[in-house]
């Protein structure tokens, strides 16, 4: 049995993010294979795995891959899953099962000629003699399994045997808006979108002290003004040593910063070690003091996961030999805590 990753586009495929925008902007829920000469080794990949359908058979599932179609068309391949997985857990999808299907433009007078991709729509469903497809059901599994979180696609592992693995990642709550998950942009987003609000303003009055003894390259006195900047470089170095130590604990995995692309994520590290997935996530102090602040999602996540993570604290960061200091899950709900701030509301 054979298998491959394939990365698909940002923007393409997610659930549980509401459009703030406008207009438009609404999931591509499609990657390029092949665009001009340019080919990704993925496209054979395709068209050899073994999760194939043969299409002379499914007349129906065909016309339902094509109907939206703008351009001239044909279905070179349809692959159906009808075991799922999710970051390694398996998925019940009550007998739901999920297609991507690769199409090729073929109007000879267009410039996109020749041009494939895959397509993977949310709305896709048909039904086959072997195969209930519902793409949208499949989603709403996985984010029932993912306590309601809403979350990106970043991957899928495909297997010859019908299977399929989704990689995902949790970016926030339910509803969260577009705009603090994705920046509309062109070029690198990592020059163009910060994190503008900032839950750790009340940690003023414990880290100004030891920041003003350390000192912040780049800032001449730490002041209310200066305090969101100082924070972010705190960030970045205790960032960089998370990433560090957790490469020498985990070795062998696949180390994914989600909070470099994704600001306002609940977790910061994504550990992918064979089927087991770990979230990780980062907080710091410039103090030797043993407190960190966790927004009420976050914490919520934290406990609908609690065999899966734990919370890194980096202490005295800015010092030369700062102490990472862990807390599993678990650990966090029998701390002392204290609350910050409190909302209150009306209802009718």
């Amino acid at each position: 049995m054979s298998s491959f990753i394939f990365h698909i586009d940002t923007k393409s495929l997610y659930l549980g993010i509401d459009n703030d925008n406008e207009k438009g902007h609404t999931a591509t829920v499609s990657t390029n294979l092949k665009q001009g000469s340019t080919v990704k080794p993925e496209l054979n990949l395709f068209m050899s795995s073994g999760s194939n359908i043969n299409l002379a058979k499914e007349d129906t599932a065909v016309a339902e891959c094509l109907k939206n179609s703008k351009a001239a068309c044909k279905v070179t391949n349809l692959l159906v899953f009808d075991r799922i997985f999710v970051n390694g857990t398996q998925l019940d999808t009550n007998d739901k099962s999920f297609a991507i299907f690769l199409k090729q433009e073929i109007d000879e007078s267009k410039y996109q000629f020749g041009r494939i991709k895959a397509h993977y729509p949310i709305g896709l469903s048909f039904e086959t003699f072997d195969y209930s497809v519902s793409n949208k059901e499949v989603l709403r599994a996985i984010q029932n399994l993912l306590d309601g979180f809403a979350f990106i696609v970043r991957a899928f592992e495909i297997h010859d045997n019908h299977r399929i693995d989704f990689i995902v990642s949790v970016v926030g709550q339910q509803h969260i808006v577009y705009s603090k998950v994705f920046l509309n942009y062109r070029g690198d987003s990592k020059d163009k979108f910060t994190k503008v609000f900032n839950e750790q303003a009340d940690t003023y009055d414990f880290e100004a002290i030891a920041m003003k003894k350390r000192g912040i390259p780049g800032i001449e006195e730490i002041n209310p003004q200066s305090y969101p900047i100082a924070l972010d470089y705190c960030s970045r170095k205790a960032k960089a040593l998370c990433r560090e130590a957790l490469k020498d604990q985990f070795p062998d995995a696949e180390i994914y910063c989600l909070s470099d692309e994704y600001p306002y994520s609940l977790y910061d590290f994504e550990i992918r070690d064979g089927a087991q997935t770990l979230y990780v996530i980062l907080n710091f102090t410039a103090t030797h003091l043993d407190y960190f602040y966790m927004s009420m999602i976050q914490y919520r996540f934290s406990q609908t996961f609690v065999n899966q993570g734990f919370l890194v604290l980096v202490k005295e960061v800015l010092s030369e030999d700062p102490e990472l200091k862990t807390y599993g899950f678990d650990d966090i709900e029998n701390l002392k805590r204290s609350i910050a701030m409190v909302k209150f509301e009306q209802h009718d």
